[in-house]
């Protein structure tokens, strides 16, 4: 149940997810990229969240067909380690990403 008691197989529910803009619904799965990337190196929840601000912040300047997003949201969790105090290596940042974006990785 959604707010006002409606569904999500309420035509008017699915006509509303519709008009989401390609654009955020881009940002929307990078986001959660960065999230599932960030528990996975053990990050805590600030630099986590930090880095969601920093994606958003650098895409607010520049269009999104400028730069991969993911590249940018990997970019984003390593100065978000810097400036929270905890330090990332590149390399685990790499790996992760790697992992959670290639369907074909072996572990």
């Amino acid at each position: 149940m959604l707010r006002g008691g409606s569904t999500l197989m309420d035509p008017t529910v699915l006509q509303e997810a519709s008009r989401i803009p390609p654009d955020a619904r881009t940002h929307f799965k990078v986001c959660r990229f960065i999230m599932e990337a960030g528990v996975k190196l053990g990050l805590r929840s600030i630099p986590v969240a930090t880095a969601c601000s920093i994606y958003h912040r650098f895409f607010t300047e520049v269009p999104l067909e400028s730069y991969d997003p993911y590249l940018v949201a990997m970019a984003a969790l390593y100065l978000a380690g810097k400036v929270e105090e905890q330090h990332l290596r590149t390399r685990d940042i790499i790996n992760v990403s790697h992992s959670s974006c290639s369907t074909t990785c072996c572990p």
